[in-house]
């Protein structure tokens, strides 16, 4: 049972409780047993090894308080929803290691939630550039917030190289991030569960054990399952220790038992037709430029079925999406699709392109202020699309001198 928290300092006798901030319930001063109570407890509370310095010292004082996690948490799950309304999301499969072959593959959502519900401590999720680990993450945050009870586990998308230094106090961080009161943050750390949904750990640069620097299940410490991503290509071969959960057996290092690694597999080509299904029927996706049509879902399986080894190609889900973005600027109808020759480095140029195009025409429609529009006019009249792509070659060449050729 969870112990109510002391605020060292009383509040005012008129004072009430925000809808954000801590329940106070002050204790009248005019009954000594009531203080005797208080004092006993007091001394339980100082002497408990589970609790920090810092949670001892809130229970010092003589007023209550119950900080409204619940309320916040609620607020959370509803920001973290509505980011993902429009999206639409193909469940992958998955091999079990990096040496599977393809008879071995399973639904990795269902095999997820399984883990999760188990014993199981980290989940490490690889897979290619572009593969969909991070569409993953961010559907398994969506599923788990969808199924959130109050009091239950606390799903957590954590973007790592958004965080700075992620080896140390990760949970903590990204609570602060979200607005998290240090008090609140405290009680979380105490009292609940985590399922912390790491994306990103080769774009970190890391080569810690994120389980292992933070802590997580050991006693008075964070109770967290984690899920980690990272490339398949960044690792070398002797990468499970960097994310084997550290056991709470102090004559143990590590507990490999509750590890449990999956590997994306490229789209089948019944995934490719499931997301172009989807994909036609999700009018924000294929945004109509300049009067262009819009392809039904017969012209673009046509398309990809028709042109050599581009199925192969789009078996990748990132390049699957920029295909059905920039194909209908590509290929002439009128064309023989057989002796077309589709690139990735087409892909991006025509991904590009398409990209400018929007923002133009966004920009056209916009109110903007006298410099700005003048600004905006001058591009116009030297081609829109040459600065746009000579200043996004620019920024790319500059970004990647300050980073040393290190991924930002």
């Amino acid at each position: 049972m969870a112990m109510r928290r002391l605020s060292a300092s009383p509040s005012p006798p008129n004072s009430s409780s925000s809808p954000r901030g801590p329940k106070r319930i002050k204790r009248p001063h005019s009954f000594p047993a009531d203080q005797a109570v208080q004092d006993s407890s007091q001394t339980i509370i100082m002497t408990c090894p589970k609790l920090s310095d810092a949670a001892k010292i809130r229970f010092a004082g003589g007023i209550q308080t119950v900080p409204d996690i619940e309320h916040d948490l609620d607020q959370l799950r509803d920001r973290r929803l509505q980011a993902r309304e429009n999206s639409f999301f193909i469940p992958p499969q998955a091999k079990p290691t990096l040496q599977s072959s393809d008879d071995t593959l399973f639904p990795l959502m269902e095999t997820t939630l399984e883990f999760l519900s188990g014993s199981g401590q980290v989940l490490l999720l690889l897979g290619d550039s572009g593969g969909g680990k991070s569409t993953f993450s961010l559907e398994l945050e969506h599923t788990l917030w969808m199924a959130y009870k109050r009091g239950g586990p606390i799903p957590l998308y954590i973007n790592l190289p958004a965080i700075d230094e992620p080896s140390q106090d990760l949970i903590a961080k990204q609570l602060r991030h979200h607005s998290f009161l240090e008090e609140q943050i405290q009680d979380l750390m105490l009292y609940r569960q985590f399922i912390a949904i790491c994306d990103g750990y080769d774009e970190s640069q890391l080569k810690t054990n994120l389980h292992s620097t933070n802590q997580f299940n050991q006693p008075g410490q964070w109770m967290v399952k984690v899920v980690v991503s990272c490339r398949s290509q960044y690792l070398g071969s002797d990468y499970r220790s960097r994310f084997q959960p550290q056991s709470s057996n102090h004559y143990v290092r590590a507990a490999p038992e509750r590890m449990l690694e999956a590997v994306i597999a490229p789209f089948s080509r019944e995934l490719i037709e499931l997301y172009v299904e989807q994909y036609v029927k999700n009018p924000p996706a294929h945004q109509n430029v300049q009067n262009r049509p819009v392809w039904t879902y017969e012209e673009y399986m046509e398309k990809l079925t028709k042109v050599p080894k581009l199925m192969e190609l789009v078996s990748n889900p990132f390049l699957l999406a920029l295909s059905l973005k920039v194909l209908p600027d590509i290929i002439d109808s009128k064309k023989d699709l057989s002796a077309l020759r589709i690139t990735r480095v087409q892909l991006y140029d025509g991904f590009v392109k398409h990209w400018l195009d929007v923002n133009k025409v966004r920009l056209e429609s916009s109110t903007l202020s006298d410099s700005e529009r003048r600004a905006f006019d001058s591009i116009l009249d030297d081609s829109f699309l040459r600065r746009g792509v000579q200043f996004q070659k620019d920024l790319a060449a500059a970004i990647f001198k300050e980073q040393a050729g290190n991924p930002v």
